[in-house]
């Protein structure tokens, strides 16, 4: 498979009745509205917005949709992807995190009912990180008083793209990079650099929504030193340009 490989997202309804199958490929289900009476292997939830279900490649289910719902959904077949939101300790229905909700509001956001859009495997790529369920254990003990992760997470949120990379951080707080991304990845379930690029681009998405800041003032207010780097990245992960995502969200002609 390619590295630039262009994956399918959609936005779907379900019908408000019993459905049972089964596929070949992954499939990955995140509620935007409403919700879905989901049965896996005779254990029954109900999908509501704030949770994702990650199915296995020929998982049987049962499912049925409220009667308004809206489902972001996409298809993984690529063996490396599904394991990157799969894994034998995860349970196939769980809890979204705060910057994986955010960031797939954001692959969603440009779809309307029934709509489907091409993404980037970068972009899939970064929301298959995101779906990986946090460790509930507490870690912070194996770290010690004041938890390194803890100052580790708080650079990595406030630092814009010229900051500290990922190694500069471990270092700063006393970890290696192998530890930092393990422990990092075990409370978060995703990678620390993963997590930069979600944050950089919630952030991003919301200054040109909310603000009449330039393009290349924004890539500045966001630590980018060349607005084209900014851009590219932006691009990378949502499929469009800073401009052309301010005109849609914005409705500006």
């Amino acid at each position: 498979m390619h590295d630039d490989q262009p994956y399918l997202i959609e936005l779907r309804h379900y019908a408000p009745r019993q459905t049972r199958h089964h596929h070949p490929h992954a499939q990955v289900v995140i509620p935007l509205q409403g919700t879905m009476d989901l049965a896996i292997a005779s254990r029954e939830t109900r999908l509501a917005v704030g949770m994702v279900a990650v199915l296995a490649p020929g998982t049987r289910h049962d499912f049925s949709g409220s009667a308004r719902n809206r489902f972001l959904v996409f298809d993984l077949a690529d063996p490396l992807l599904i394991e990157r939101c799969l894994d034998d300790d995860a349970a196939p229905v769980r809890t979204l995190g705060s910057t994986a909700s955010r960031y797939l509001a954001l692959l969603a956001g440009e779809l309307e009912q029934g709509g489907r859009r091409l993404c980037s495997r970068a972009a899939i790529t970064t929301a298959c990180e995101l779906l990986a369920e946090p460790a509930a254990e507490a870690i912070d003990g194996e770290i010690g008083p004041p938890s390194r992760l803890l100052r580790a997470e708080r650079l990595l949120a406030g630092e814009g793209a010229d900051g500290p990379n990922v190694a500069e951080i471990a270092a700063s707080v006393g970890l290696s990079v192998s530890q930092l991304n393990r422990l990092y990845r075990a409370r978060h379930g995703r990678s620390p650099k993963q997590a930069q690029i979600a944050e950089r681009l919630a952030r991003a998405t919301r200054l040109l929504r909310e603000t009449d800041h330039s393009v290349a003032t924004i890539a500045h207010l966001l630590g980018y030193r060349n607005p084209s780097s900014f851009c590219s990245l932006f691009k990378e992960h949502l499929g469009m340009t800073p401009s052309d995502y301010r005109r849609a969200a914005t409705g500006a002609g």
